[in-house]
């Protein structure tokens, strides 16, 4: 089943690699002067070590580190959108529990 799923996502990044890069492109050319490396990674990286100290968990560490490391790329302002709603994700899921 994973070859299966490693091959799909193969596919799918050769049939949009033109998209991709473009977006990427785009965006790093529109952070470029704002928050671009370690500011960004610092506003990112905020919401993600807030709900990991709330809950006193290394999961929501694991799971938002890909949008920590992006953000050295491409900047926090989308990216820090993800990283909240990451945070509202697990708050919601295991408080109320």
């Amino acid at each position: 089943m994973m070859f299966f799923s490693i091959i799909g996502a193969s596919v799918v990044f050769l049939l949009l690699k033109d998209q991709i890069f473009f977006k990427f492109n785009a965006y790093y050319q529109d952070s470029i002067d704002s928050d671009l490396g370690g500011i960004g990674v610092v506003k990112t990286s905020f919401f993600i070590i807030l709900a990991a100290l709330s809950l006193k968990k290394w999961e929501p560490l694991i799971v938002g580190f890909p949008v920590v490391a992006m953000s050295f790329f491409i900047g926090s302002t989308r990216l820090g959108l993800i990283a909240f709603m990451i945070y509202l994700i697990y708050i919601i899921k295991f408080k109320h529990k």
